[in-house]
């Protein structure tokens, strides 16, 4: 407790004030920004993953749109999330398809069984997978066969050209 007393000393002492309703002090878990955050790593809030599992599938472009735009904040917890999601992203501009309807079955599924994402612990050693294709790349990194980063992304169509 002596170090949260320091802190909060110097917040006072540099004209800082602190809202005591807002505060939480030794707990296991902390919701900030749609994020559990606890010892273990950060997961997404049960509650907001509840509703992407309970999610209809998208009758309309603006359905489509807020679909994409709630799944993509948690993208970081699946793997290849852009791979999965281009066929959704693709029927922004045309009518509803076969493999839109299976892209949104799967990305579900995904976010059903998404990782916990720790922090790095800078003295132990990383492993970093790289996938790549002509139409997106895809890069994960583990520690201790723990996941602390994914990240995927599409090629738009000009680097495409060039592959």
């Amino acid at each position: 407790m002596e170090h949260i007393k320091q802190v909060l000393q110097l917040l006072r002492a540099n004209k800082l004030h602190d809202k005591p309703e807002k505060c939480l002090f030794t707990v296991q878990e902390l919701p900030f920004l749609s994020y559990i955050i606890s010892t273990s790593g950060f997961r997404m809030d049960s509650s907001k993953l509840q509703a992407i599992l309970k999610c209809d599938c998208p009758e309309n472009l603006k359905a489509l749109q807020r679909f994409l735009g709630f799944t993509n904040y948690y993208r970081k917890f699946i793997k290849t999330f852009s791979a999965i999601s281009r066929p959704l992203t693709k029927m922004t501009k045309k009518e509803w398809s076969e493999s839109a309807l299976c892209a949104f079955d799967c990305l579900k599924k995904c976010f059903a069984s998404a990782p916990v994402l720790i922090q790095p612990d800078v003295s132990l050693s990383f492993t970093v997978e790289v996938e790549a294709s002509e139409i997106g790349m895809a890069f994960h990194s583990y520690s201790l066969s723990l996941q602390i980063f994914i990240f995927s992304g599409l090629l738009q169509h000009i680097p495409t050209q060039y592959s």
